[in-house]
């Protein structure tokens, strides 16, 4: 009877150890998620491209060929077909860039050249910090953070798990935003056409003295290409 007990003893202790070290190890992969959303977003305060793209998964970069390559070629009526996310990135190249700054950059290259310059509003960035992990799944995570010292209610950054390393994924952060985004604009009674329209009179004038309307071009010369057809499907 005896070594029964210690035998039952014995199975729980090792039980309880065992949850232990999960635990110990699920707080330090949540301080990992954490730890890589400040450094992406303290990379984005200070203007510091490399390190922000560094952060970024490889197919979040990718997204950044298609829609550079949108705001090169795509006409107007195809923008506002766009994902919201998409369409609205595709403006702001068009606000703060000369298509001389684009010529023969993939959206890697574009996106460190966004940060350094600023075009991904740095003061806006500076005002976020990681809170705590939400939801953590094998090499998913999902991050409550703040902005301006207050908790984000309608939102949760999106990371992804490679090797060691947690990446911000912004297609699934975009995605996530897509319907409240949406909702938003229609609350207050705009449809996406008004909304840009309204975003490129506060802004004044574009880099280019283009329309926002009108596709950049893909030469040195912003020269648009003849169709204006894209050079990707909408993602």
């Amino acid at each position: 009877m005896a070594t029964v007990i210690l035998s039952r003893v014995a199975v729980v202790c090792v039980l309880l150890a065992s949850m232990l070290m999960a635990g110990c190890g699920d707080g330090k992969e949540k301080k990992a998620v954490m730890d890589a959303f400040d450094t992406y977003v303290a990379a984005l305060g200070r203007r510091d491209g490399q390190t922000a793209a560094s952060m970024l998964t490889e197919d979040s970069l990718k997204t950044y060929d298609k829609i550079l390559a949108h705001a090169q070629r795509t006409p107007r009526e195809a923008l506002l077909k766009l994902p919201l996310s998409t369409a609205l990135e595709v403006v702001n190249i068009r606000l703060n860039a000369k298509p001389e700054e684009l010529a023969g950059l993939d959206g890697r290259a574009f996106y460190i050249l966004a940060t350094n310059k600023g075009w991904f509003p740095s003061e806006y960035w500076s005002l976020h910090a990681a809170r705590r992990v939400i939801k953590l799944a094998g090499t998913s995570a999902e991050l409550e953070y703040t902005f301006d010292n207050e908790v984000v209610t309608d939102d949760r950054a999106m990371l992804t798990k490679f090797g060691e390393k947690w990446y911000i994924d912004m297609i699934r952060w975009d995605r996530r935003g897509e319907t409240r985004d949406l909702n938003a604009l229609a609350q207050a009674n705009m449809n996406l056409e008004r909304y840009i329209a309204e975003l490129a009179k506060e802004h004044g004038r574009t880099a280019s003295g283009l329309s926002v309307w009108e596709p950049m071009g893909t030469a040195a010369t912003g020269t648009a290409p003849t169709g204006g057809t894209p050079l990707f499907p909408p993602r």
